[in-house]
Order: structure tokens, then C-alpha cells, then sequence
């Protein structure tokens, strides 16, 4: 018997089905995609697609911004945009694991075969959820507007959109050239070219998501910290300083050296300057143009001769003063706009001081004077007197070594100490309060968890580490004016969210005394323009979110005459019910059309009808005679 089989199986290896090129790959030889892998991969591809143009097809203004839209601000899309914080990890953690499985494959020179089609599908479906979900968050409004473009100039949120964006996309792609490539024995060079991509755009747009969420300071940024000594470019306290000039009486102050220079320092400097003068410690020279003396901008950047960036006396022919004045959503205005920078931009006052100079000078840096020895220097007295520096803190004296242990002991025990105070409402309110950074002393506090069972005497029990938050979100809790008081003696905070909470107009008193409050987000609440007047006793306030409150547009415009400074976010809400009138009266003013063009018509036939008839009897008594 098994002689016999034996035989039929040489048989049948001298019997090959393959053509003798390929005999010997037919083991390989992958089947050609299928109709239902073609249908799949158009299907993702055209996903992927949507989200880039979600943005622009949803929600799009005038001009390259994205603002909430109301038509869309039901109860289900706040939900799911609440969810967003809790999907977004599945992408993260499927998309971790299908590196993690490829690079193992890797070293063991593939004898470790993964599977991951399965996986790189839910990654791509969970990522395109998370992104979704996350625009319905953005709709919210708390964030404000974030620019549609993409790059050095998008906000913060801007950036994670379109990021999040990207990721998703890579994901796909990776997901699509995966499954093809199990149609060819060579597989897809594209396919890790994919994954690399995606992991950088996770990486970066992780990190702008998660500045959004815990903190309002460029982590990135605390490497300079460590640059001092290593072959990086210039350390930070190594660049030239702005000067503290606040105490010195206006017109006495050098109008180069004191006023201009300090106003250039402050606002283009980071753009346009050497290493050694940039604040950031790393050279910078957009568009070829250097504006650390007059002889540099003078000189001029690319295109100097046509676009001269100083025209000595002639300011409105200054390229310079040409952009500052522009409106701020040109591609050109300069500084480039940031929404969440907003002390970043010049004021009306520092473009004014800087039309002047132009104007008449001098420009020569040598023949600089104090202001009040230039004729007509009245004109800019005002606006001198107010400017305060971006920047006038002077480099700290180093410490000596004694000095610096019993600071880092002193650190240290103030750490302990709000540990400990910190400990029994970690029990209470598990993983509500974190602190800022792994050796910072400032506390962030969330109530997201406890939703509606976090009341004002809850918030009272944070009394004990009340002084080291700087960021409380209060959203959709049970807060109200009362609970507020407690808020007052947080004199660190910095942001503010109290989102749908009962907070009314009297309870913005109690919180306008806060000093160092930067981002207050009323969104939902019934604040009206009454609020609005304790609301601009908060000089420090950078961004306000006031869209569907009581507030009106008039004092919304007044708020922020008061506030220059500030970024106002607000828009008229409707809600459900406004939204259902609207909707029945458009029904009843389409049925009334329809009906009114029901009646013109049969009007219309009875005419035609009673026309008809006349002529036949007309042809009939025509006939008759």
C-alpha cells in the first residue's frame, strides 16, 4: 500500500500545473487581489480622504478658519466629542503594538512572521473614529478658532488636527499596502515607509494634543534647559537680553537702545535673528531678513531692493510697517498670528512708536537720543510711557554651591509638603489631580470623572492645595456661584473651565480678583453681559470663551475694547428648542410657497380652460354664420 502511494505522488510532482519558469516558486505564487480587497481599499482610501476635507466641508469660514457650527451643537455630537479623551488611546495602543510586532520581526530576520492585517484594520477604523470624535470636541468651542493651515504658524490646535489627521492617514495606507502586498512575494516597500510616517505624526501631534489637555507651556522647549555646555547652539541665559527700562521716565529713555530695540527684540527677534541674539538660542532668518541693528534691516532680506524693509522717513513705504499693518489673516501679516500668543503681536501703541522712528528717527544707532530731546516726541509720549518689554527679566546671578543645595533641599521639602496635603484627595478624587511635571509644584485638577456628583462643597475640600493650582476644569459639574468662593483663593490659577456649570453673573465677582488668570471658558453657562464687566477686571486674561451664554454681541465688542489684549471667542448658539422653531417655521414657509404655487396654477388652468372654451365658441359662432 505504500509503494502505491508512493507512486501516484511521484506521479504527480512529474505533473506540474505551473509553467516550468515559475515550477519551482510555485509555493510562493500569491493569489491576485481580490474584488473584495479592491472594494476595502477604496473604501479606506476614501475615508482617509473625508478627513482631510472634514474640516473644509464642515465648519469653515471666511478666510481659512474653522469655528463651531450650530447647526451641529446637539447634545450627540457634544457626547460623542466628549469621548474623544477616552478613544483616542485605542489607535495609540493597537498602533504600539503593530510596531512593536514588526520590529521584533525584524531582528529575528523574519522568522517571526506577525499577522497584522487584522489589526492595522481596527487601527485604521479606531484612528478615523478618534479623529472625528475629536472634531466634535472641537466644536465645543472651548478651544476657540484653530487656523487651517498647517505649519509654524497653526495654533496648538491646529496642529494636533491636522496631525491627528496625518496619522490617520499613514495608518490607512499602511493598512492598504499591508494587504496588498500578501498579493506579491516581494512585498510593499511602501508599507514601512507608512509606518515610520505615521509614528512621527503621532509623536508630535501627541504632544500638541496633550499641551492642549495639561498645560499651557511648550514642553519641548524645557531641552534648553539642558543646552548649556553641549555643542547645540547658544544657551539661553547666553542671549543678549531685553532691557528692563520700566524704570525710567519715558523721555529719557534712548529712543533706539530703550524703546525700538526692545519693542524689535520682543516681537521679530525670534524670526529674524542670529543665534546669539535670538531668545531662542538657535539661529533664525526668515526670508534672508536679520533686524538686530538698523544697518541689517536697512540692508533688507530677499527681494531688499523692491521691498526695502526700512525706508528712512517715509514709513507708509516701509515693507516693515507694510506687513505689521496688514490684516491679520494675510498669508504676509507679520508677525505671523497666534491665537494662543497673543502678547506675541504688536500693539497699536508699539506701531505707532515705530511708524514714528521711521518717520524721524534717528536711524543711525551712533546719533541715538533720549526721546524727550527729539522735537515732536509729544506725539509718542503716551504710548512710550505705557510700553512694557516682552522680556525684561535680567540673567539670575549663578548661586554657589551652598546656595543651590539648600534651594534644591528647600524645593524638596515644599514638594513633600503638597504631596502630603495632596494624598487624602487622591483618595477621594482618584486621578482627578496630577501635578504638572515630575518636579513641579503646580497641581492641574479635573472633575471630568465625577461629572455631576462634584458640587461646591467637593470643590471646597481642595482648599488644602488650593494656592498650587494652576489649571481646574470644572466642566459639566455641579458648581455654582457658592462653590466659586473657593476658587478665589487659587492665586496661581491660570486656566479656568466651568463649562455648562451653574456658575451665574454673581459668581464672576468672586473670581475677577484672581491675578494671574489667563483662559477662562464660560461656554453653556447663563453669564450675561453683566458678567461681562467683572470679566474685564482681569487685566492677565489671554483667551475667553463666551459662545452660547446670554452674552450679546454688544457687550462681547465692549469686553474686548476693554480687554485688547485678549482673545474673544464667541458666537450665538441656538439651542434644541430655537433650532426646532426655526426648523418648523422654514416647513411652514415651504408649505405656504407650495401651496400659494398650488393655487396659482389651478388659477392658471381654469384660465386656460375658460380661454379654450371662449375660442371654441367662437370658432363655433363663426361656423354657424
Amino acid at each position: 500500500m505504500s509503494d502505491e502511494n508512493d507512486k501516484q505522488a511521484d506521479e504527480f510532482a512529474a505533473t506540474p500545473d505551473l509553467p516550468p519558469e515559475v515550477a519551482e516558486d510555485n509555493e510562493t505564487l500569491a493569489p491576485k487581489p481580490s474584488g473584495g480587497l479592491k472594494v476595502l481599499s477604496a473604501i479606506m482610501f476614501l475615508l482617509a480622504v473625508g478627513l482631510f476635507a472634514m474640516p473644509f466641508l464642515w465648519g469653515l469660514e471666511d478666510k481659512g478658519q474653522v469655528s463651531p457650527n450650530p447647526s451641529v451643537l446637539n447634545d450627540w455630537l457634544l457626547w460623542l466629542g466628549d469621548m474623544h479623551v477616552l478613544v483616542l488611546h485605542i489607535p495609540i495602543g493597537i498602533f504600539c503594538y503593530v510596531l512593536a510586532a514588526e520590529i521584533v520581526g525584524l531582528l529575528s530576520f523574519r522568522k517571526f512572521k506577525p499577522h497584522l492585517g487584522l489589526a492595522l484594520l481596527f487601527n485604521s477604523l479606531s484612528a478615523i473614529v478618534a479623529v472625528v470624535f475629536g472634531y466634535f470636541y472641537f466644536l465645543r468651542g472651548d478651544y476657540g478658532n484653530a487656523p487651517i493651515e498647517f505649519g509654524e504658524d497653526a495654533s496648538r490646535m491646529g496642529m494636533h488636527m491636522w496631525l491627528s489627521i496625518l496619522f490617520a492617514f499613514f495608518v490607512i495606507l499602511a493598512f492598504i499596502s499591508k494587504m496588498w502586498s500578501r498579493h506579491n512575494d516581494k512585498g510593499s516597500p511602501f508599507y514601512p515607509l507608512f509606518l515610520i510616517l505615521a509614528s512621527g505624526a503621532l509623536a508630535v501631534g501627541a504632544h500638541k494634543g496633550g499641551e492642549l489637555v495639561h498645560t499651557d507651556k511648550d514642553i519641548v522647549g524645557d531641552f534648553d534647559k539642558l543646552r548649556k555646555g553641549l555643542p547645540l547652539g547658544i544657551a539661553p541665559d547666553e542671549v543678549e537680553q531685553v532691557p528692563d527700562v520700566t524704570d525710567i521716565p519715558a523721555a529719557e529713555r534712548l529712543l533706539y537702545a530703550e524703546v525700538v530695540k526692545p519693542i524689535l527684540q520682543g516681537k521679530c527677534w525670534e524670526c529674524h535673528a542670529a543665534a546669539e541674539f535670538n531668545p531662542t538660542g538657535k539661529k533664525k532668518i526668515k526670508g534672508g531678513l536679520e533686524m538686530t541693528s538698523v544697518a541689517l534691516m536697512l540692508k533688507g532680506g530677499k527681494g531688499g531692493e523692491d521691498f526695502p524693509t526700512l525706508v528712512p522717513g517715509d514709513a507708509e513705504a516701509s515693507e516693515m510697517m507694510h506687513r505689521v499693518n496688514l490684516d491679520p489673516d494675510d498669508d504676509e501679516f507679520m508677525p505671523p498670528g497666534k491665537e494662543d500668543e497673543p502678547e506675541l503681536q504688536l500693539t497699536a501703541g508699539e506701531k505707532k512708536i515705530l511708524a514714528w522712528w521711521i518717520n524721524n528717527g534717528p536711524l543711525d544707532e551712533e546719533s541715538d537720543k533720549p526721546l524727550g530731546e527729539l522735537e515732536g516726541h509729544e506725539d509718542i509720549l503716551t504710548e512710550v510711557t505705557a510700553f512694557q518689554p516682552v522680556i525684561a527679566v535680567p540673567v539670575a546671578p549663578k548661586k554657589d554651591a551652598a546656595e543651590a543645595a539648600e534651594a534644591e533641599k528647600a524645593e524638596a521639602n515644599r514638594r513633600e509638603a503638597i504631596q502630603k496635603a495632596k494624598a487624602p484627595l487622591d483618595e477621594k478624587f482618584p486621578g482627578a489631580l496630577t501635578f504638572a511635571s515630575k518636579e513641579s509644584e503646580e497641581l492641574f485638577f479635573t472633575a471630568v470623572s465625577q461629572g455631576e456628583k462634584f458640587d461646591d462643597a467637593a470643590l471646597a475640600e481642595l482648599k488644602p492645595v488650593a494656592e498650587h493650582i494652576v489649571d481646574l476644569d470644572l466642566k459639566k459639574t455641579s458648581v455654582s456661584d457658592q462653590g466659586l468662593q473657593a476658587v478665589s483663593g487659587m492665586i496661581n490659577l491660570r486656566k479656568l473651565m466651568l463649562n455648562e456649570t451653574q456658575v451665574t453673573d454673581e459668581g464672576l465677582k468672586t473670581i475677577a480678583v484672581l491675578p494671574n488668570l489667563e483662559s477662562l471658558s464660560l461656554f453653556g453657562t447663563s453669564v450675561s453681559d453683566q458678567g461681562l464687566d467683572e470679566i474685564a477686571k482681569i487685566a492677565s486674561l489671554k483667551n475667553v470663551y463666551l459662545s452660547s451664554t446670554k452674552a450679546t454681541e454688544a457687550g462681547v465688542k465692549q469686553l474686548q475694547e476693554k480687554l485688547p489684549a485678549a482673545q474673544v471667542d464667541f458666537m450665538v448658539v441656538p439651542s434644541p428648542e430655537e433650532i426646532k422653531k426655526a426648523e418648523e417655521a422654514k416647513k411652514a414657509a415651504e408649505a405656504a410657497k407650495k401651496a400659494e404655487e398650488a393655487k396659482k396654477a389651478e388659477e392658471a388652468k381654469k384660465a386656460a380652460e375658460a380661454a379654450k372654451k371662449a375660442e371654441e365658441a367662437k370658432k363655433a359662432e363663426e361656423a354657424k354664420k
